[in-house]
């Protein structure tokens, strides 16, 4: 009994880790077909500026950027981070053809930096000739929408 339950524990992990990569290869199709410049919707945050959508220097794995304050990535790093006398550093992305979620949590401070502890968690979201990007911690949601003739630098 304890074998076919870690054989099906492995497949299950297997699985999880098949589908989270083909949902990463969605991800990256679907971002580079929207890339190109946005214009800002006027139901955006006042912090939002519009800007060009692409990846970091070309690179899938360094992150996407959209003009100069939204990004998310870099997607090949570490899934956690301990900084020796700072805090631990943890990075969890959930992808789809629609979009990333990157979360962000900031935990496990020595005395001295309690307050830095946090969580963040980032969504850019495809939807038509838009995209979406939303803060959930801040309420900062940003509407942007693809300016015409907008495919090229």
């Amino acid at each position: 009994m304890k074998i076919q339950t870690i054989i099906l524990m492995g497949m299950t992990l297997f699985s999880l880790a098949f589908a989270s990569d083909k949902n990463m290869a969605e991800f990256i199709k679907a971002a580079k077909s929207m890339s190109g410049h946005y214009e800002l919707a006027k139901d955006s945050h006042p912090s939002c500026s519009a800007g060009f959508l692409k990846f970091v220097g070309d690179k899938v794995e360094e992150g996407i950027h959209l003009g100069h304050h939204v990004f998310i990535g870099p997607f090949g790093d570490e899934a956690s981070k301990q900084e020796e006398g700072y805090c631990a550093v943890d990075h969890a992305f959930s992808f789809s053809s629609e979009g990333v979620t990157q979360t962000t949590k900031i935990s496990r401070c020595p005395a001295a930096h309690k307050k830095d502890e946090s969580v963040a968690t980032k969504t850019l979201r495809f939807k038509g000739n838009d995209v979406y990007y939303e803060i959930k911690e801040s309420d900062l949601k940003c509407h942007f929408i693809k300016a015409k003739g907008g495919s090229d630098e």
